[in-house]
């Protein structure tokens, strides 16, 4: 969190052009799911593509993740969308991508978006809206007592940013690595028993379509199970919902 802090105190007072909080959120968001999809489609030998050297110029690192930012809507064109761009300036970017390039977010132990969307959202305007994101250490405590099994279901009517299907899908991971170790499976084959069962088991609701974009978005990078997730109002009749 200090270091979102930093990165939003930083765009507040440079970032030209973009000074709003809540896009500078957006924007934000999309940097990170940038470095989330670079780490993942990155071969363990090769050099990450959302990276800042020391005297490079700010336009060619602009270029590049901008560039990997392309490719990340292209693999997930059903969660990012023509309009979803990277609007910073090129300094800016610059800036923000030399403050993360350091993490490893993919190992993360807490939900980097929900951190990133509390401090880039004013307070005023998230309690306003109603949004409040559970603490960390809370979310993974009520997971641990609720011991999910791989075959139970979870859903979420108010997901927010997923932190609660994020931390059961982490719990169920575990469960299946450790079920696939004690029969002896190949990694592919536990590999696609977390797909398959994140598919059938996870579901979200949330009535902010900008936030239910995010989590779909988050569950494609952790392990799939966006196709479960809906911008709809819980508290409304489901036969208001879209089919």
């Amino acid at each position: 969190k200090p270091k979102f802090i930093s990165i939003r105190n930083y765009l507040a007072g440079n970032a030209v052009g973009t000074t709003r909080d809540e896009e500078l959120a957006r924007q934000i968001i999309n940097v990170i799911l940038c470095k989330l999809y670079d780490e993942k489609f990155t071969k363990l030998d090769d050099i990450v593509q959302f990276r800042a050297g020391l005297n490079e110029k700010a336009s060619e690192v602009a270029n590049r993740v901008k560039g990997r930012f392309n490719e990340a809507k292209v693999i997930y064109k059903d969660v990012l969308d023509d309009k979803d761009t990277i609007e910073l300036d090129d300094k800016s970017l610059k800036y923000v991508v030399g403050e993360l390039q350091k993490y490893s977010l993919m190992s993360a132990q807490r939900d980097v978006v929900g951190d990133a969307f509390e401090i880039f959202i004013h307070r005023a305007l998230k309690g306003g809206n109603g949004q409040y994101f559970t603490p960390k250490n809370v979310v993974k405590v009520a997971i641990e007592i609720l011991d999910p099994d791989v075959e139970d279901k979870i859903i979420d009517p108010a997901c927010g940013s997923g932190g609660f299907l994020i931390e059961g899908l982490k719990y169920l991971h575990n469960k299946i690595e450790k079920k696939g170790a004690e029969f002896n499976w190949p990694q592919s084959e536990i590999d696609a028993e977390k797909i398959a069962k994140s598919n059938i088991n996870f579901r979200g609701i949330e009535k902010d379509t900008f936030l239910s974009k995010v989590v779909k978005a988050y569950m494609v990078i952790m392990g799939d199970g966006k196709s479960g997730i809906f911008c709809e109002d819980s508290l409304d009749l489901p036969k208001n919902w879209k089919p």
